[in-house]
Protein backbone atom coordinates (compact mmCIF):
# COMPACT_ATOMS: atom_id res chain seq x y z
CA UNK A 1 0.00 0.00 0.00
CA UNK A 2 2.86 2.39 0.83
CA UNK A 3 4.40 1.66 -2.56
CA UNK A 4 1.19 2.76 -4.28
CA UNK A 5 1.03 5.94 -2.18
CA UNK A 6 4.60 6.84 -3.11
CA UNK A 7 3.80 6.23 -6.77
CA UNK A 8 0.68 8.42 -6.54
CA UNK A 9 2.66 11.27 -4.94
CA UNK A 10 5.35 11.02 -7.63
CA UNK A 11 2.65 11.02 -10.32
CA UNK A 12 1.15 14.23 -9.00
CA UNK A 13 4.57 15.86 -8.58
CA UNK A 14 5.41 15.06 -12.20
CA UNK A 15 2.39 17.06 -13.31
CA UNK A 16 3.94 20.36 -12.18
CA UNK A 17 6.89 20.32 -14.63
CA UNK A 18 4.52 19.10 -17.35
CA UNK A 19 2.17 22.01 -16.67
CA UNK A 20 5.07 24.48 -16.67
CA UNK A 21 6.32 23.04 -19.97
CA UNK A 22 2.88 23.44 -21.58
CA UNK A 23 2.66 26.99 -20.27
CA UNK A 24 6.14 27.84 -21.63
CA UNK A 25 5.25 26.22 -24.96
CA UNK A 26 2.01 28.20 -25.19
CA UNK A 27 3.93 31.40 -24.43
CA UNK A 28 6.46 30.63 -27.17
CA UNK A 29 3.66 29.89 -29.66
CA UNK A 30 1.86 33.09 -28.72
CA UNK A 31 4.92 35.33 -29.17
CA UNK A 32 5.95 33.51 -32.34
CA UNK A 33 2.52 34.11 -33.89
CA UNK A 34 2.31 37.68 -32.61
CA UNK A 35 5.69 38.61 -34.09
CA UNK A 36 5.27 36.60 -37.30
CA UNK A 37 8.36 34.44 -36.70
CA UNK A 38 6.82 31.28 -38.19
CA UNK A 39 8.65 28.96 -35.81
CA UNK A 40 5.73 26.60 -35.43
CA UNK A 41 4.73 26.02 -39.05
CA UNK A 42 4.38 22.42 -40.21
CA UNK A 43 6.79 21.26 -42.92
CA UNK A 44 4.52 18.37 -43.93
CA UNK A 45 1.58 20.70 -44.55
CA UNK A 46 3.62 23.31 -46.38
CA UNK A 47 5.56 20.93 -48.65
CA UNK A 48 3.40 17.82 -49.08
CA UNK A 49 0.02 19.62 -48.91
CA UNK A 50 -1.69 17.33 -46.41
CA UNK A 51 -1.88 17.47 -42.64
CA UNK A 52 0.39 15.38 -40.43
CA UNK A 53 -1.03 13.73 -37.28
CA UNK A 54 0.17 16.67 -35.15
CA UNK A 55 -0.94 19.61 -37.28
CA UNK A 56 -2.89 22.15 -35.25
CA UNK A 57 -1.42 21.06 -31.93
CA UNK A 58 0.33 24.36 -31.22
CA UNK A 59 -2.81 26.35 -31.94
CA UNK A 60 -4.82 23.95 -29.77
CA UNK A 61 -2.42 24.44 -26.83
CA UNK A 62 -2.76 28.20 -27.20
CA UNK A 63 -6.56 27.99 -27.45
CA UNK A 64 -6.74 25.69 -24.43
CA UNK A 65 -4.57 28.09 -22.38
CA UNK A 66 -6.98 30.87 -23.33
CA UNK A 67 -9.93 28.74 -22.22
CA UNK A 68 -11.34 28.23 -25.73
CA UNK A 69 -12.14 24.53 -25.58
CA UNK A 70 -14.23 24.44 -28.77
CA UNK A 71 -11.46 26.16 -30.74
CA UNK A 72 -8.95 23.70 -29.32
CA UNK A 73 -11.20 20.83 -30.44
CA UNK A 74 -11.35 22.29 -33.93
CA UNK A 75 -7.60 22.79 -34.17
CA UNK A 76 -6.55 19.47 -32.65
CA UNK A 77 -9.21 17.30 -31.00
CA UNK A 78 -6.81 14.87 -29.24
CA UNK A 79 -5.35 17.64 -27.07
CA UNK A 80 -8.48 18.54 -25.05
CA UNK A 81 -9.34 14.84 -24.84
CA UNK A 82 -5.86 14.07 -23.50
CA UNK A 83 -6.04 17.01 -21.09
CA UNK A 84 -9.41 15.81 -19.77
CA UNK A 85 -8.12 12.25 -19.33
CA UNK A 86 -5.01 13.55 -17.57
CA UNK A 87 -7.14 15.63 -15.19
CA UNK A 88 -9.35 12.60 -14.55
CA UNK A 89 -6.28 10.51 -13.82
CA UNK A 90 -4.93 13.19 -11.48
CA UNK A 91 -8.27 13.39 -9.69
CA UNK A 92 -8.25 9.61 -9.19
CA UNK A 93 -4.70 9.76 -7.79
CA UNK A 94 -5.64 12.62 -5.48
CA UNK A 95 -8.71 10.78 -4.21
CA UNK A 96 -6.53 7.73 -3.58
CA UNK A 97 -4.05 9.81 -1.57
CA UNK A 98 -6.88 11.34 0.47
CA UNK A 99 -8.17 7.85 1.24
CA UNK A 100 -11.46 8.32 -0.60
CA UNK A 101 -10.78 6.18 -3.63
CA UNK A 102 -8.92 3.13 -4.76
CA UNK A 103 -5.63 3.07 -6.63
CA UNK A 104 -6.06 3.60 -10.40
CA UNK A 105 -5.11 0.42 -12.21
CA UNK A 106 -2.88 0.06 -15.23
CA UNK A 107 -5.96 -0.87 -17.19
CA UNK A 108 -7.23 2.70 -16.75
CA UNK A 109 -3.92 4.07 -18.07
CA UNK A 110 -3.99 1.75 -21.06
CA UNK A 111 -7.58 2.72 -21.80
CA UNK A 112 -6.62 6.42 -21.73
CA UNK A 113 -3.67 5.76 -24.03
CA UNK A 114 -5.85 3.88 -26.53
CA UNK A 115 -8.45 6.67 -26.49
CA UNK A 116 -5.76 9.30 -27.14
CA UNK A 117 -4.14 7.32 -29.96
CA UNK A 118 -7.54 6.66 -31.55
CA UNK A 119 -8.32 10.38 -31.37
CA UNK A 120 -5.02 11.24 -33.10
CA UNK A 121 -5.66 8.67 -35.82
CA UNK A 122 -9.27 9.77 -36.39
CA UNK A 123 -8.26 13.44 -36.48
CA UNK A 124 -5.58 12.65 -39.08
CA UNK A 125 -7.93 10.62 -41.29
CA UNK A 126 -10.93 12.98 -41.06
CA UNK A 127 -8.95 16.17 -41.55
CA UNK A 128 -7.21 14.84 -44.68
CA UNK A 129 -10.44 13.32 -46.02
CA UNK A 130 -12.12 16.71 -45.71
CA UNK A 131 -9.11 18.30 -47.36
CA UNK A 132 -9.57 15.93 -50.31
CA UNK A 133 -13.10 17.35 -50.75
CA UNK A 134 -11.86 20.95 -50.52
CA UNK A 135 -12.68 21.63 -46.87
CA UNK A 136 -9.63 22.97 -45.04
CA UNK A 137 -10.36 23.15 -41.31
CA UNK A 138 -7.15 24.97 -40.42
CA UNK A 139 -6.86 27.11 -43.53
CA UNK A 140 -3.18 26.32 -44.08
CA UNK A 141 -3.24 24.43 -47.36
CA UNK A 142 -6.15 25.72 -49.47
CA UNK A 143 -6.02 29.49 -49.71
Amino acid sequence: MEKQSAFARRWLLLQLPFFLFVLAYATAVYFSQKNGWGLFSCRVASELHFYCPGCGGSRAVLALCRGRILSALRFYAPLPITAALLLLSDARMLLFLLGKGRFPTRRFGYTCMVICLAAVFLQFILRNALLFFGIDLLGDIIH
